[in-house]
């Protein structure tokens, strides 16, 4: 499976995001976060996790989403994250 991710990437994820009515602030931090902490670009196993605590500390120093949001941001993080390592 190739990987769909690169310039275009933010701008399809929130397309689909408004398509399927999602919170869109958290379809956009899940599209700038999602690989921000990847060691490996080919496999790295823990990175959603290390993602999804990243997206955490940073909330309500660069944004602030509410618990409900966070945990939906983390939780998409850590399943995306796990499918493809």
């Amino acid at each position: 499976m190739g990987r769909i991710t690169g310039p275009g990437f933010s701008h399809h994820t929130l397309a689909i995001g408004k398509a399927r009515c999602a919170d869109l602030l958290v379809v956009e931090l899940f599209a700038l976060l999602h690989d921000s902490q990847r060691e490996n670009e080919w496999t790295d196993p823990g990175h959603g996790d290390r993602v999804a605590d990243f997206a955490a500390a940073l909330n309500l120093e660069f944004y602030d989403l509410k618990p409900s949001q966070l945990d939906q941001l983390c939780t998409a993080i850590r399943a995306v994250s796990n499918l493809g390592s």
